[in-house]
């Protein structure tokens, strides 16, 4: 009975301390991310790294095996170690926002764009929801737009004002650095 009884105990603990748990904030929500040897339960961490050192060694091999062999599956969602709460990848999913996940700090981007005088883009395609967003709030603003790319160029317009500054990043960044100091320098 002794035993029993102390079983009884231990488990009514671990109730009260995930039910505790269930009640703050998880230390992982608003400002890290996790590394896959820290998810829980230990099998999960272990096939998952199983999986990314497989792809890593196929990735060298033929494509034509890789994309024959079978697609593998977990035995159970990946838990927060801290929370117990399943850890969705850190990628949007189809019809996410940015705002349904803290991690992203969108409300931080929100904020630059509202101090912005201007945008510069670097090397993007502008398929991204954040681009679009950032566009936006420059043509609903009048901000000047610089984009430096080889391939994705802006078309300026009576609504959006944008400079293409065409060429490799390692060639055309350090001229704005240049831009910018003289500027800053005719300022004082």
């Amino acid at each position: 009975k002794t035993n029993n009884n102390n079983n009884n105990k231990v488990q009514t603990k671990r109730l009260t301390r995930n039910t505790k748990k269930k009640k703050q904030i998880c230390k992982y929500q608003l400002t890290d991310s996790l590394y896959v040897a820290q998810l829980q339960p230990i099998s999960v961490a272990q096939q998952l790294m199983s999986l990314t050192t497989t792809h890593d060694n196929n990735s060298n091999n033929n494509n034509e095996e890789n994309a024959s062999s079978p697609p593998k599956f977990l035995s159970e969602p990946p838990c927060c170690p801290d929370c117990g709460r399943p850890c969705p990848p850190q990628a949007l999913l189809f019809d996410e926002g940015y705002h349904s996940h803290d991690f992203y700090q969108f409300q931080r981007m929100e904020t630059a764009l509202e101090q912005a005088r201007v945008i510069v883009f670097v090397g993007t395609s502008f398929a991204v929801t954040l681009t679009q967003v950032a566009l936006q709030h420059a043509k609903d603003h009048g901000l000047v737009v610089y984009n430096f790319n080889t391939n994705d160029l802006l078309e300026p317009s009576v609504r959006l004002n944008a400079e293409n500054i065409v060429g490799p990043a390692h060639e055309t960044l350090p001229q704005l650095v240049v831009q910018c100091a003289a500027l800053q320098q005719q300022q004082h």
